[in-house]
């Protein structure tokens, strides 16, 4: 008995023992302590305990219900502290994992439920905008179905388009552009595809070889891409600047770098500039630097990769580039104070070639306009023309605002643009087709009327093929299909020893000539050819055996038909006489008897054993037949690949060069 109360004791105390621990794990789990803030109305607290749940580890273990569950008293904590906005975020990232997800309206007020039926309505809407794009679509309603798709996703502020739904929607956006002829949005979109799901099938029932094709182009173009830029930054480790700077400009050159968004690009650009830094360029590096101020301003550099160094250069062409554009800004102020003379000399500043360069195209012309304008007010119209003419020559279509100067300012300016033979040309970023049966188009915008040649000449002058030759009134759209002068496709796309290979080097030219007939500058736009060999069709299997019908008879159809005929032919002339003694044996038995006795010679001879079967070896030989036609097509579909590769053309930087100069 005293054992027994011994063992009791025992336990007793044990279960004393760990209850405290047991409540303090209580007290330990956020999700509990979240839950007991929101009902103590401390909703600041309930948020931060309830967010720490759900982003620690353990919040994987959670169940589809208790997940919804923290979710929503999340985001009604969120609406009682005035943050709607977060709210809604809350209630997106659960409806995304539970599209049938309803809060309980008996525990949650309405100000909370509305949040989650504004989501859903959100939601819906967005679906029904995919689902209206996917009818255009198949209806070939290819600009609708490319507006709905795009806007869908541009909606998708949830998030519910994410791995095989959104790629079915890029892919969709892609085929739709290419049956549009947008071969540069095609390609973009496509490109996104390559990236979002690199491993994507189009359904040969729905779309066309092309759409295949191109993606297949893209695809390769897109890895080759990823992998030089991999390899640019794995030298980099090795401490091989020299390779990783040419690696990693060469991706970034390349047309297939648009896959890259501006964080990773911001990215690369660092390592670039690191390089750089680490060869003794410093200038370069800086350059470098400020295009990624361009591109992402408020990029912030990996200090745990890239050395001290380089934060310090990034924040000193971030300092450039900000004085730069406050020079421009106010000399823009001087100019509307009528202060025309601190104007001129703060735009002139600004427009100088060290500062000029920390510029931005868009802010390089405002400081050309503003500075002609200010030259022109106080008096100095002949700089002021000169200043215009300037800005005619780097920006052909450039137009001063009417609203902005006064009249004598845009008289000026007009003037002085008729007076400069300057032309825009603008190429698509990347242009994809099959060499020979696609074209680039090659807009020109002149700045006035005068007389322009078009041309596309081999890296080194060599000509290739005259686009255009005539007077440019104001724009115009060249196209060029691939092929030379003669007709013939500049490159076949392999060596004398068959073997494919990379094009030579190509560029655009277009000369402007002056009304006496001399060339006053040439634009140059640099074009990188990617060939990609197009993927083979395999031959058609041979025919089944037991497609084929037999060509010669058996033996046994024709021996059953004679002893079928003899037998019965002589059951019907002897049977009656055996069964009935003292009949006669009659003339007409006979007659019957043979006349099927002889039905089965006949039968055997028609059906004689190894006679050919005409009507079955004709049969047989369509079939053949068809199987060569289809081999036939096949081979000279892959001839035709062979000798028209997919080609992808980008379009680099153009560059004006003065005559003379």
């Amino acid at each position: 008995m005293r054992r027994r109360h011994r063992a009791a004791l025992l336990v007793a105390v044990m279960v004393g023992a760990l209850a405290p621990l047991g409540g303090a794990r209580a007290q330990e789990d956020p999700f509990q302590r979240g839950l007991q803030a929101y009902a103590d109305l401390d909703f600041d607290a309930a948020v931060r305990y309830l967010r720490d749940g759900l982003a620690a580890e353990s919040a994987d273990l959670l169940t589809p219900a208790e997940r919804a569950r923290f979710m929503t008293y999340l985001a009604a904590a969120e609406v009682f502290r005035g943050n709607r906005d977060l709210a809604v975020a809350v209630a997106r990232r659960l409806m995304v994992r539970q599209p049938d997800y309803r809060p309980d309206e008996l525990t949650f007020p309405p100000q909370v439920t509305e949040v989650f039926t504004a989501v859903r309505l959100e939601m819906d809407a967005v679906q029904d905008l995919a689902s209206r794009g996917f009818r255009a679509f198949a209806d070939l309603d290819f600009a609708a179905a490319t507006q709905l798709l795009r806007t869908a996703l541009a909606s998708d502020s949830a998030g519910q388009f994410v791995g095989a739904e959104r790629a079915r929607v890029v892919a969709h956006i892609g085929a739709a552009e290419v049956y549009r002829g947008s071969g540069d949005s095609a390609v973009a979109a496509l490109r996104q595809l390559a990236v979002l799901a690199p491993d994507y099938r189009f359904d040969a029932l729905t779309f066309p070889p092309q759409v295949t094709e191109l993606f297949a182009a893209v695809r390769r173009q897109t890895v080759a891409v990823d992998q030089m830029a991999r390899r640019g930054v794995e030298a980099y480790g090795e401490l091989d600047f020299e390779v990783a700077t040419w690696l990693l400009r060469r991706a970034l050159a390349s047309g297939g770098a648009e896959q890259v968004g501006p964080q990773e690009r911001a990215r690369l650009l660092t390592y670039v500039a690191a390089a750089e830094f680490y060869r003794g360029r410093q200038d370069s590096a800086l350059a470098t630097l400020r295009r990624l101020t361009f591109l992402a301003p408020d990029y912030r550099i990996d200090e745990l990769v890239f050395p001290p160094d380089v934060t310090a250069l990034l924040a000193t062409a971030r300092r450039q580039a900000d004085a730069a554009a406050d020079l421009v800004r106010r000399g823009r102020v001087a100019s509307g104070n009528r202060d025309y003379g601190n104007a001129v000399s703060l735009l002139r500043q600004a427009l100088s070639p060290a500062v000029a360069e920390q510029l931005q195209p868009e802010q390089l012309a405002e400081a050309l306009a503003y500075l002609g304008a200010a030259e022109t007010l106080r008096g100095a119209r002949n700089s002021g023309a000169a200043v215009f003419r300037a800005l005619a020559i780097r920006e052909p279509r450039y137009r001063v605002d009417d609203q902005a100067f006064p009249p004598q300012v845009t008289q000026v300016a007009r003037s002085a643009r008729t007076q400069v033979f300057a032309v825009r040309v603008a190429l698509p970023r990347a242009a994809a087709f099959r060499l020979g049966q696609g074209e680039l188009p090659v807009s020109l915008q002149a700045s006035a009327p005068h007389e322009v040649t078009a041309e596309v000449l081999h890296r080194d002058g060599r000509p290739v093929r005259t686009l255009y030759v005539g007077m440019l009134a104001d724009s115009l759209v060249l196209r060029w299909d691939g092929r030379d002068s003669s007709g013939f496709l500049v490159w076949d796309g392999r060596d004398p020893t068959g073997v494919v290979t990379a094009p030579t080097g190509y560029q655009v030219v277009v000369t402007s000539r002056s009304v006496a007939g001399q060339v006053v500058r040439r634009v140059h736009v640099p074009l990188e050819l990617d060939a990609y060999p197009q993927d083979t069709l395999p031959h058609p299997a041979t025919p089944h055996d037991s497609l084929y019908l037999p060509t010669r008879l058996e033996r046994g159809p024709g021996l059953e038909a004679l002893v079928t005929g003899v037998i019965g032919g002589a059951a019907i002339a002897l049977l009656p006489s055996a069964m009935a003694q003292g009949s006669e044996l009659s003339t007409a038995r006979f007659a019957v008897g043979g006349a099927i006795s002889v039905a089965g010679i006949v039968g055997l001879v028609a059906r004689f054993p190894g006679r050919s079967l005409r009507g079955n070896i004709r049969s047989n030989e369509a079939i053949r037949e068809e199987w060569r036609t289809r081999v036939a097509a096949i081979e000279q579909e892959n001839a035709t690949r062979a000798s028209e590769p997919y080609v992808m053309i980008h379009a680099g930087e153009p560059v004006v060069r003065e005559v003379g100069r």
